[in-house]
Formats: structure tokens, sequence, C-alpha cells
């Protein structure tokens, strides 16, 4: 039979016991002060390989835009001619289909020499040959029906003659 007999008195069993915990304690607090130390150099090295790649980003970007400082230029440029034509065109209307009514309301009496546009004023102007007086008049009442017009002017002067009258027609726009 094993019998442990311990004739040590109780106080220093105590602190017997107290040191072996004082002792893991210091034990476990310098293990743990390593690892952490050790992580500690882990993090440092990855933060300097960072910094470095991070540094040639920076470096290999630069190289980037100024290779293609001129296309940049360039697209920037291409850029603002599209805004400003998108600027210009957004009070635009179709003329085409308004000349096409405006030339089949035109009689077979009626020769047009040309049509002028003036977008300031928003008026056409129609000079021209009228065989009569009367094609003149047709024409003149055609052109009122036409819904996008809003005034058709005809000078009282060019009315005096019966055949072969020429004409300068102006029409306001609405």
């Amino acid at each position: 039979m094993i019998l442990n007999l311990n004739l040590m008195p109780q106080t220093k069993k105590r602190e017997l016991l107290i040191l072996t915990r004082i002792n893991l304690i210091k034990n476990f607090l310098m293990h743990t002060f390593n690892l952490l130390f050790i992580f500690l150099c882990f993090l440092l090295i990855f933060y300097y390989n960072l910094e470095q790649q991070l540094t040639s980003l920076n470096q290999s970007s630069s190289l980037v835009n100024n290779s293609f400082l001129e296309y940049n230029k360039e697209i920037i440029g291409l850029n603002k001619n599209i805004e400003n034509i998108n600027i210009a065109g957004e009070h635009y209307q179709e003329l085409t289909p308004n000349f096409l009514e405006l030339l089949n309301s035109t009689p077979e009496n009626i020769k047009l020499s040309s049509i002028s546009l003036s977008l300031n004023k928003k008026a056409i102007f129609l000079p021209g040959i009228a065989k009569n007086r009367e094609a003149l008049l047709t024409f003149e009442e055609a052109l009122e029906e036409i819904s996008w017009i809003k005034n058709v002017d005809i000078p009282k002067s060019q009315l005096l003659q019966k055949e072969n009258i020429s004409f300068n027609i102006g029409i306001e726009v609405k």
C-alpha cells in the first residue's frame, strides 16, 4: 500500500499552492506575450509589403496617366462638343416635314425661287413669281391654313400687278 504523507505545515502548503498558481499565470502571460510579439512582427512585415505594393501601383498609374494624357484631353474635348450639341438641340424641331407641307401647298401658278429661314425672328421668307394675282391670293390662303404658321404677310404693293408678279412673302412661325 502506498501512503502519501505530507508533513508540511498548512501555511507552507498554501504558500506552495499560491507560488504554483503565480508561476502558472506567469508562464501563461509570457507565452501570450511571445505569441503577440510574433503576431506583431507578422503584421509589420505584412504592412511593409502592402506599402511597397501601393507605392508600385501609384507609380504605374501615374505612368499610365502620363502616357494617355493626349487621349484624355481629346476625350474631354469630344465630351464638351457632344454636350454643346445636346444643349443646342434641346429646342430643335424637325423642319423637313414642315417645309414639305409648305411646298405641297404651293399652287402650280407659283414658282418659288428660294426659302429663307430666320431662327431669331421665327420667320420664313418666300421670294418667287406668281402668274397672276389670283394664284398669289390662293397661295396666301393655303399658307394660312397650315397649323404651324402664325401669320402670312404679303406686301400690298405686290398685289397691284395683274400678271407675272414678283413677290416676297413673310411667314411668322408659331
